[in-house]
């Protein structure tokens, strides 16, 4: 987790198709799930969720 904590940067996730971008330590510091996710991803920069 601690990786995905220091990471700086942008993280973009598709949702429906829609790109929207959130910063890496805003996500990591509002989000443990995600911080532990993607410090096991830490090459992963896009994330592509369905939308409704």
């Amino acid at each position: 987790m601690e990786l995905a904590r220091a990471r700086r940067g942008l993280l973009t996730f598709v949702v429906g198709g829609e790109p929207f971008e959130v910063p890496w330590p805003f996500l990591s510091l509002h989000s443990p799930v995600w911080a532990e996710k993607l410090a096991k991803e830490p090459e992963k920069k896009v994330i592509e969720l369905e939308g409704e």
